[in-house]
Protein backbone atom coordinates (compact mmCIF):
# COMPACT_ATOMS: atom_id res chain seq x y z
CA UNK A 1 0.00 0.00 0.00
CA UNK A 2 1.70 3.12 -1.31
CA UNK A 3 2.16 6.53 0.79
CA UNK A 4 -0.69 9.17 0.74
CA UNK A 5 -0.05 12.05 -1.57
CA UNK A 6 0.57 15.22 -0.72
CA UNK A 7 -3.07 17.54 -1.17
CA UNK A 8 -2.28 19.62 -4.03
CA UNK A 9 -4.35 22.63 -2.31
CA UNK A 10 -1.62 23.39 -0.40
CA UNK A 11 0.48 26.31 -0.99
CA UNK A 12 3.64 24.95 -2.59
CA UNK A 13 6.24 27.05 -0.41
CA UNK A 14 5.10 25.02 2.55
CA UNK A 15 5.48 21.74 0.79
CA UNK A 16 8.77 22.83 -0.09
CA UNK A 17 10.01 23.06 3.49
CA UNK A 18 8.34 19.81 4.31
CA UNK A 19 9.68 18.24 1.69
CA UNK A 20 13.12 19.96 2.26
CA UNK A 21 12.84 17.96 5.95
CA UNK A 22 11.98 15.20 4.86
CA UNK A 23 15.11 14.64 2.12
CA UNK A 24 17.12 15.89 5.20
CA UNK A 25 16.15 12.99 7.13
CA UNK A 26 16.15 10.78 4.22
CA UNK A 27 19.68 11.45 3.68
CA UNK A 28 20.75 10.92 7.41
CA UNK A 29 19.05 7.69 6.98
CA UNK A 30 20.53 6.39 3.86
CA UNK A 31 24.17 8.23 5.27
CA UNK A 32 23.55 5.55 8.19
CA UNK A 33 22.76 2.44 6.03
CA UNK A 34 26.23 3.29 4.33
CA UNK A 35 28.17 3.86 7.18
CA UNK A 36 26.94 0.62 9.02
CA UNK A 37 28.08 -1.15 5.26
CA UNK A 38 24.16 -2.24 4.17
CA UNK A 39 24.17 -0.89 1.46
CA UNK A 40 27.66 -0.53 -0.70
CA UNK A 41 28.94 -2.55 -3.00
CA UNK A 42 30.32 -5.82 -2.21
CA UNK A 43 28.94 -5.20 1.48
CA UNK A 44 27.42 -9.35 1.42
CA UNK A 45 30.92 -10.31 0.60
CA UNK A 46 32.75 -8.30 3.57
CA UNK A 47 29.59 -8.63 6.06
CA UNK A 48 28.11 -12.33 6.58
CA UNK A 49 23.98 -12.67 5.80
CA UNK A 50 21.42 -14.98 5.83
CA UNK A 51 21.79 -18.50 4.72
CA UNK A 52 21.76 -19.13 1.32
CA UNK A 53 18.81 -21.83 -0.11
CA UNK A 54 20.47 -24.64 -2.24
CA UNK A 55 20.65 -23.78 -5.95
CA UNK A 56 18.04 -27.23 -6.09
CA UNK A 57 15.63 -25.55 -4.00
CA UNK A 58 14.61 -22.66 -6.37
CA UNK A 59 12.52 -24.40 -8.82
CA UNK A 60 10.32 -26.25 -5.68
CA UNK A 61 10.31 -22.37 -4.13
CA UNK A 62 9.01 -20.99 -7.14
CA UNK A 63 6.16 -23.73 -7.13
CA UNK A 64 5.27 -23.02 -3.94
CA UNK A 65 4.93 -19.40 -4.64
CA UNK A 66 2.26 -19.99 -7.79
CA UNK A 67 0.20 -22.88 -5.64
CA UNK A 68 -0.14 -19.86 -2.59
CA UNK A 69 -1.37 -17.55 -4.94
CA UNK A 70 -3.78 -20.26 -6.83
CA UNK A 71 -4.94 -21.19 -3.00
CA UNK A 72 -5.73 -17.18 -2.52
CA UNK A 73 -7.65 -16.30 -6.10
CA UNK A 74 -10.05 -19.33 -4.93
CA UNK A 75 -10.71 -17.94 -1.49
CA UNK A 76 -11.40 -14.53 -3.47
CA UNK A 77 -13.78 -16.13 -6.07
CA UNK A 78 -15.13 -17.94 -3.41
CA UNK A 79 -16.15 -14.66 -1.77
CA UNK A 80 -17.41 -13.00 -4.45
CA UNK A 81 -18.79 -15.44 -6.63
CA UNK A 82 -15.82 -14.63 -9.56
CA UNK A 83 -17.01 -10.85 -10.13
CA UNK A 84 -14.02 -8.66 -11.30
CA UNK A 85 -14.86 -5.63 -8.86
CA UNK A 86 -17.08 -5.38 -5.75
CA UNK A 87 -19.87 -3.23 -5.87
CA UNK A 88 -19.87 -2.43 -2.66
CA UNK A 89 -18.39 -2.04 0.92
CA UNK A 90 -19.29 -5.59 2.63
CA UNK A 91 -18.50 -7.19 -1.20
CA UNK A 92 -14.66 -5.90 -0.94
CA UNK A 93 -14.55 -6.79 2.80
CA UNK A 94 -15.56 -10.29 2.18
CA UNK A 95 -13.12 -10.36 -0.76
CA UNK A 96 -10.41 -9.24 1.24
CA UNK A 97 -10.81 -11.31 4.19
CA UNK A 98 -11.40 -14.96 2.53
CA UNK A 99 -8.37 -14.06 0.41
CA UNK A 100 -6.32 -13.20 3.29
CA UNK A 101 -8.08 -16.47 5.33
CA UNK A 102 -6.68 -18.96 2.10
CA UNK A 103 -3.90 -16.99 0.99
CA UNK A 104 -1.92 -16.32 4.50
CA UNK A 105 -2.94 -19.87 5.51
CA UNK A 106 -1.67 -21.02 2.73
CA UNK A 107 1.57 -18.86 2.82
CA UNK A 108 2.03 -19.80 6.27
CA UNK A 109 2.19 -23.42 5.12
CA UNK A 110 4.35 -23.08 2.12
CA UNK A 111 6.97 -21.11 4.44
CA UNK A 112 6.75 -24.03 7.16
CA UNK A 113 7.10 -26.61 4.22
CA UNK A 114 10.02 -25.02 3.03
CA UNK A 115 11.55 -25.16 6.72
CA UNK A 116 11.11 -28.87 6.41
CA UNK A 117 12.51 -29.24 3.36
CA UNK A 118 15.39 -26.48 4.07
CA UNK A 119 15.64 -26.30 7.84
CA UNK A 120 17.82 -22.74 7.27
CA UNK A 121 16.98 -19.52 9.78
CA UNK A 122 15.71 -18.02 6.50
CA UNK A 123 12.58 -19.98 6.58
CA UNK A 124 11.72 -20.67 10.18
CA UNK A 125 8.83 -18.69 10.88
CA UNK A 126 9.64 -17.25 14.15
CA UNK A 127 8.33 -14.75 16.67
CA UNK A 128 12.08 -12.93 16.76
CA UNK A 129 12.46 -9.63 14.59
CA UNK A 130 9.79 -7.18 15.52
CA UNK A 131 11.85 -4.66 17.44
CA UNK A 132 14.54 -4.73 14.54
CA UNK A 133 11.63 -4.19 11.98
CA UNK A 134 10.26 -1.47 13.76
CA UNK A 135 14.06 -0.12 13.56
CA UNK A 136 14.59 -0.42 10.36
CA UNK A 137 10.89 1.19 9.16
CA UNK A 138 11.57 4.05 11.02
CA UNK A 139 15.04 4.45 9.21
CA UNK A 140 13.20 3.27 5.72
CA UNK A 141 10.17 5.39 5.63
CA UNK A 142 11.86 8.71 5.22
CA UNK A 143 13.59 7.46 2.04
CA UNK A 144 10.19 6.58 0.48
CA UNK A 145 8.60 9.86 1.36
CA UNK A 146 12.01 12.12 0.09
CA UNK A 147 12.11 9.67 -2.99
CA UNK A 148 8.13 10.40 -3.98
CA UNK A 149 8.71 14.29 -3.39
CA UNK A 150 11.69 14.62 -5.60
CA UNK A 151 9.56 12.42 -8.16
CA UNK A 152 6.59 14.77 -7.68
CA UNK A 153 8.83 17.83 -8.03
CA UNK A 154 10.11 16.26 -11.49
CA UNK A 155 6.44 15.56 -12.42
CA UNK A 156 5.24 19.05 -11.66
CA UNK A 157 8.35 20.69 -13.27
CA UNK A 158 7.99 18.42 -16.75
CA UNK A 159 4.43 20.22 -16.40
CA UNK A 160 3.09 16.36 -15.63
CA UNK A 161 -0.04 16.02 -13.38
CA UNK A 162 1.37 14.20 -9.62
CA UNK A 163 -1.55 12.53 -9.40
CA UNK A 164 -5.08 12.84 -6.57
CA UNK A 165 -4.44 13.23 -3.11
CA UNK A 166 -5.35 9.54 -2.49
CA UNK A 167 -2.67 7.16 -3.90
CA UNK A 168 -4.01 4.05 -3.80
CA UNK A 169 -7.20 2.67 -4.85
CA UNK A 170 -7.46 0.33 -1.61
CA UNK A 171 -7.11 3.72 0.46
CA UNK A 172 -9.53 5.19 -1.48
CA UNK A 173 -12.20 2.47 -0.68
CA UNK A 174 -11.47 3.11 3.16
CA UNK A 175 -11.94 6.69 2.82
CA UNK A 176 -14.87 6.67 0.64
CA UNK A 177 -16.59 3.66 2.82
CA UNK A 178 -18.91 4.45 5.79
CA UNK A 179 -17.96 3.27 9.37
CA UNK A 180 -18.44 -0.75 10.21
CA UNK A 181 -17.78 -4.09 10.96
CA UNK A 182 -16.96 -4.59 7.07
CA UNK A 183 -14.76 -1.39 7.60
CA UNK A 184 -12.67 -2.95 10.02
CA UNK A 185 -12.12 -6.04 8.16
CA UNK A 186 -10.37 -3.85 5.68
CA UNK A 187 -8.26 -2.39 7.74
CA UNK A 188 -7.08 -4.95 9.80
CA UNK A 189 -6.53 -7.29 6.61
CA UNK A 190 -4.30 -4.31 4.70
CA UNK A 191 -2.45 -3.68 8.25
CA UNK A 192 -1.99 -7.24 9.05
CA UNK A 193 -2.74 -9.85 6.32
CA UNK A 194 -1.46 -8.54 3.48
CA UNK A 195 1.58 -8.03 5.08
CA UNK A 196 2.06 -11.21 6.29
CA UNK A 197 0.51 -13.09 2.91
CA UNK A 198 3.19 -10.87 0.60
CA UNK A 199 6.35 -11.16 2.66
CA UNK A 200 6.17 -14.76 2.90
CA UNK A 201 5.19 -14.52 -1.37
CA UNK A 202 7.62 -12.21 -2.26
CA UNK A 203 10.62 -12.23 0.17
CA UNK A 204 10.42 -15.82 2.25
CA UNK A 205 9.78 -18.14 -1.42
CA UNK A 206 10.01 -15.84 -4.31
CA UNK A 207 13.48 -13.57 -2.96
CA UNK A 208 14.82 -17.39 -1.65
CA UNK A 209 14.33 -19.02 -5.18
CA UNK A 210 16.12 -16.30 -6.79
CA UNK A 211 18.69 -15.98 -4.24
CA UNK A 212 19.08 -19.90 -4.85
CA UNK A 213 19.76 -19.50 -8.60
CA UNK A 214 21.41 -16.09 -9.02
CA UNK A 215 24.77 -15.68 -7.47
CA UNK A 216 25.11 -13.12 -4.86
CA UNK A 217 22.19 -11.79 -3.10
CA UNK A 218 21.35 -8.86 -5.00
CA UNK A 219 20.52 -10.66 -8.52
CA UNK A 220 17.66 -12.17 -6.31
CA UNK A 221 16.34 -8.85 -4.16
CA UNK A 222 16.27 -6.78 -7.36
CA UNK A 223 14.10 -9.30 -9.23
CA UNK A 224 12.23 -9.58 -6.25
CA UNK A 225 11.76 -5.63 -5.49
CA UNK A 226 11.17 -5.31 -9.62
CA UNK A 227 8.08 -8.40 -8.98
CA UNK A 228 6.59 -6.91 -5.83
CA UNK A 229 6.25 -3.36 -7.85
CA UNK A 230 4.70 -4.86 -10.96
CA UNK A 231 2.05 -6.26 -9.41
CA UNK A 232 1.60 -2.97 -7.40
CA UNK A 233 1.32 -1.34 -11.41
CA UNK A 234 -2.66 -0.39 -11.71
CA UNK A 235 -3.02 -0.21 -7.93
CA UNK A 236 -1.37 2.71 -7.82
CA UNK A 237 -0.33 5.85 -9.11
CA UNK A 238 3.52 6.58 -11.11
CA UNK A 239 4.45 8.48 -7.85
CA UNK A 240 3.78 6.03 -5.40
CA UNK A 241 5.70 3.14 -7.58
CA UNK A 242 8.66 5.14 -6.49
CA UNK A 243 7.58 4.44 -2.86
CA UNK A 244 6.92 0.86 -3.10
CA UNK A 245 9.93 0.18 -5.32
CA UNK A 246 12.05 1.99 -2.20
CA UNK A 247 10.01 0.05 0.19
CA UNK A 248 10.38 -3.47 -1.89
CA UNK A 249 13.91 -2.84 -1.98
CA UNK A 250 14.35 -2.39 1.56
CA UNK A 251 12.14 -5.40 2.58
CA UNK A 252 14.36 -7.60 0.77
CA UNK A 253 17.69 -6.35 2.35
CA UNK A 254 16.10 -6.62 5.25
CA UNK A 255 15.47 -10.44 4.45
CA UNK A 256 18.65 -10.70 3.38
CA UNK A 257 20.41 -9.30 6.20
CA UNK A 258 18.70 -10.86 9.30
CA UNK A 259 17.16 -13.86 7.86
CA UNK A 260 14.15 -13.14 9.69
CA UNK A 261 10.72 -13.18 7.81
CA UNK A 262 9.13 -11.17 10.70
CA UNK A 263 11.59 -8.28 10.16
CA UNK A 264 10.18 -7.37 6.67
CA UNK A 265 6.45 -8.19 7.62
CA UNK A 266 7.07 -5.71 11.16
CA UNK A 267 8.15 -3.49 8.19
CA UNK A 268 5.47 -3.78 5.88
CA UNK A 269 2.74 -3.65 8.59
CA UNK A 270 4.00 -0.62 9.79
CA UNK A 271 4.09 1.21 6.33
CA UNK A 272 0.68 0.31 5.22
CA UNK A 273 -0.71 1.08 8.82
CA UNK A 274 0.97 4.50 8.87
CA UNK A 275 -0.91 5.60 5.77
CA UNK A 276 -3.95 4.26 6.84
CA UNK A 277 -3.70 6.29 9.59
CA UNK A 278 -2.14 9.12 7.62
CA UNK A 279 -5.23 8.90 4.88
CA UNK A 280 -7.97 9.27 8.03
CA UNK A 281 -6.26 11.84 9.88
CA UNK A 282 -5.61 14.16 6.57
CA UNK A 283 -8.19 13.19 3.62
CA UNK A 284 -11.31 11.65 5.82
CA UNK A 285 -13.99 13.54 4.74
CA UNK A 286 -12.56 16.04 2.53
Amino acid sequence: MSAVAEDGGASTSTFGVLDGLVLLVAAGSLWWFWRSDLIRPGSFSRRQPADKPPMSAGAMLFGLMIAVFVVSAVGVILAVGGEAEPENIAEAGRRDLFGAIAGTSAAIGAIILAHRLWPIDRFRFSTKGIGTGVLVFALVFPITLGATALVRVLMVGLGRDPGASVAHEKLRLMLDADPGAWLAVIIAVAALGTPIFEEIIFRGLFQSAMVAVFPGRWPGVLVSTAFFTWLHVGAADPISLTSIALLGLALGLAYEWTGKLLVPITMHAAFNLLNIVLAFALLRGS
